[in-house]
């Protein structure tokens, strides 16, 4: 495996909403979201928190092809 390709832990330089929140809003939304998965039992909230992702991805203007 290439480690250049790997996107965990990997700086993404931009201006959007998503970059320019306080990291520590950052961490507890993804502390949050980690918390929820857990809960996610069925497909109805499977889906809420896919459809969470892909909002992410859209506004912070990510290459699905990272994903």
């Amino acid at each position: 495996m290439n480690v250049d390709r790997l996107l965990i832990g990997r700086y993404l330089p931009g201006k959007t909403l998503i970059h320019r929140l306080d990291p520590r809003v950052k961490l507890v939304i993804t502390l949050a979201f980690i918390f929820l998965t857990f809960f996610a039992d069925n497909w109805q909230s499977n889906l809420l928190l896919f459809a969470f992702i892909f909002f992410c991805v859209l506004i912070a203007k990510i290459r699905f092809g990272f994903f």
